[in-house]
């Protein structure tokens, strides 16, 4: 674990597959009598298994109202069957509520051309304005990419999955997965130190191709596989994971996803830099704020984020979480994360030694030592993963765990 704001690589895998597919006869009948046969069979087709679009279910809400919708959504899950993509549960009158106020209260962020360009993205009128239609489709947009919170509000986790730039871009995941192929397959040829080097190689042509400063990279005595320092501007990463001479295929893509996952850190601190730079932060203030390389902060300097742009709101976002508002709260989580982190090892080790004795000496009370310490480490382990999960939700978090998986899940394609 490094500083409050650094943080290693977790692992959490995602999986979520719907499939479109006709609607239950009942609740499409209960449709027909709100908003008509013509205006269900336009929405929904007849004889055949069409997806709800966003403008569709926009217009068929409209038509039939939230609740004869929501009854349709509920017993097609009923029934067995998922939901068709792209559609979320609609939201409540509350849930609109609270979406709208998020929009409004944030003016100076959510701007009449912001409010554009997500009513773009996510198929809306593009009115300019936080409507209804926006936030039934950005939750729609939620729905379909989960894990995120369908709450139909654009903030730190969904602008970047709506948005993606740099690493999360897929064009970029494709280029690291293939050079990362390439290690993977000469693994056993190369040495710890060329494993590491090739892999941090071939994520750094895409950093530099979008105009972030390379990362250099050294094995470190850390617990866990890797962590992006700031202050040198260099990946840490544990040799372990790049030493096993013979190890399983998800170690070797776990090593790889993580020197990605830990330079999209890097590149999150330079956007950050650089939107400082677009409100005219000079650099010696934004290395001071930031505790970045001088150099890193001239160079946010000489290619600032334009201030009220979509890349600028993104870096604002992740910027609250590390320095602004929500620091307080991540700096609690990354404490409670490492504390939690030492009670899970000192279980651990207490349950070993509890077998041990039990081993050499079996009794009735060395086997109650053994279940004593087995449930001690099973509450260190609910407690761990409780705070770990907090910790993964953080925005920046969030979205380097999303430019990890994408790599994950492009590397176990590849495999034959």
């Amino acid at each position: 674990m490094g500083s409050q704001v650094e943080l290693q690589a977790r692992r959490r895998p995602t999986s979520w597959a719907p499939r479109g597919r006709a609607q239950p006869a009942a609740a499409i009948l209960s449709l027909q009598g709100q908003a008509g046969n013509e205006r269900v069979s336009e929405l929904l087709g007849t004889g055949r298994s069409p997806a709800l679009g966003v403008r569709e279910m926009i217009a068929l809400q409209r038509s039939a109202g939230n609740h004869a919708v929501g009854e349709m959504l509920v017993a097609t899950q009923r029934q067995g069957q998922a939901a068709p993509p792209a559609v979320a549960p609609p939201l409540t009158t509350d849930q609109v509520a609270r979406a709208r106020s998020f929009y409004v209260r944030q003016p100076g962020k959510y701007t009449p051309e912001i409010l554009r360009q997500i009513q773009a993205r996510v198929g809306s009128p593009e009115t300019g304005e936080a409507d209804d239609d926006m936030i039934s489709a950005v939750a729609a947009f939620q729905a379909a990419n989960p894990p995120l919170k369908v709450d139909g509000m654009a903030g730190p986790r969904t602008l970047p999955t709506a948005f993606k730039v740099g690493l999360r871009d897929q064009p970029e995941v494709d280029r690291y997965v293939a050079g990362a192929e390439s290690v993977i397959a000469d693994w056993t040829k190369l040495t710890p130190e060329e494993r590491a080097a090739k892999l941090v190689e071939a994520v750094n042509k895409d950093l530099q191709g979008d105009g972030v400063p390379q990362v250099a990279h050294e094995f470190a005595p850390i617990r866990n596989l890797g962590e992006f320092r700031f202050a040198t501007w260099t990946l840490q990463l544990g040799r372990d994971a790049f030493a096993q001479a013979a190890p399983s295929a998800a170690e070797r893509s776990d090593a790889a996803a993580t020197v990605y996952h830990e330079s999209r850190h890097a590149q999150q601190w330079f956007m950050m830099a650089r939107m400082l730079a677009g409100k005219r932060h000079k650099a010696a203030g934004i290395a001071a704020e930031m505790q970045i390389p001088r150099r890193i902060a001239d160079a946010a300097v000489a290619d600032p984020l334009p201030k009220g742009s979509m890349e600028a709101l993104e870096a604002e976002g992740w910027w609250d979480s590390v320095f602004g508002a929500g620091s307080a709260h991540r700096d609690s989580l990354l404490t409670q994360l490492d504390q939690r982190e030492r009670a899970q090892s000192a279980a651990q080790r207490a349950l070993d030694k509890a077998k041990e004795e039990d081993e050499k000496h079996h009794a009735p009370a060395t086997e109650a030592k053994v279940d004593a310490a087995q449930r001690r480490l099973d509450a260190a382990n609910e407690a761990f993963n409780k705070v770990r999960g907090a910790v993964l939700d953080l925005p920046e978090e969030f979205d380097a765990t999303r430019a990890e998986e994408a790599v994950a899940q492009g590397l176990l394609k590849a495999r034959p």
